[in-house]
């Protein structure tokens, strides 16, 4: 965030617009994390502004995917889904390798619609599948564990504790793929819930994955520590 500040009075002799438009998102996306949500809000709505003042269609997307996030995290959910179907309705006008950003606008459309009512579940389950293929398509893998995690998480919600495993499998399966230590053992975690009370037998094999999954973890940053 320093860095950005300490460019930031310069911005305003740069010529390019995209660089401008980058630099709005990465202030408005980063006091987004920061929780300073009004400030994020603030610099989305002036660089989404810009971008489209400028048919810049890929920057418009991003700066209403961030304007969602925002509100959801403010628990704002009607402003939140306008802002996602904004940005979904922009899909058509992305290029091929821009399409690949929306992943994580379905994924936490899918999570917003989650949140809401249980009648909204179905067309949750139909953005997360649309998540889903869009990360095979563009073969995101990492985007494609979240997302088979994220449904996953939402038939657990319903009870459906076997189809959920099914999705955490194939995550863990991805996620083992790519040394990913945090996803795995979160989902073996998620596994193991998911088998308690429907086969024992599941249950305990993923707990015991789970277990060596997590001294992999603290072994990593062991090292990591020794390193530093």
């Amino acid at each position: 965030m320093r860095v950005v500040q300490d460019i930031w009075p310069q911005l305003s002799q740069c010529t390019d617009i995209e660089t401008k438009l980058t630099f709005y998102w990465l202030r408005a996306e980063l006091l987004r994390r920061l929780g300073m949500f009004d400030e994020a809000l603030d610099f989305a709505y002036i660089g989404e502004d810009l971008a489209r003042q400028n048919k810049s269609h890929f920057s418009m997307f991003t700066f209403w995917t961030v304007l969602g996030t925002v509100y959801m995290q403010r628990n704002q959910m009607e402003q939140a889904e306008s802002c996602f179907q904004t940005a979904l309705s922009l899909k058509d006008k992305l290029s091929v390798t821009e399409q690949k950003s929306l992943n994580t606008a379905y994924a936490r459309f899918a999570i917003l619609q989650q949140q809401q009512q249980q009648k909204r579940i179905p067309e949750a389950l139909e953005l997360i599948d649309e998540s889903i293929q869009s990360a095979k398509e563009h073969q995101d893998e990492p985007h494609l564990i979240q997302s088979l995690a994220i449904k996953g998480n939402i038939l657990k919600a319903q009870g459906k504790d076997r189809e959920a495993g099914e999705m955490y499998k194939k995550a863990l399966t991805l996620a083992q793929k790519h040394q990913d230590r945090k996803r795995e053992a979160r989902l073996l975690f998620r596994l193991a819930e998911c088998y308690e009370n429907v086969d024992e037998q599941a249950f305990e094999t993923a707990s015991r994955d789970l277990f060596h999954a997590q001294k992999r973890l603290e072994k990593e940053r062991s090292l990591l520590d020794e390193e530093l």
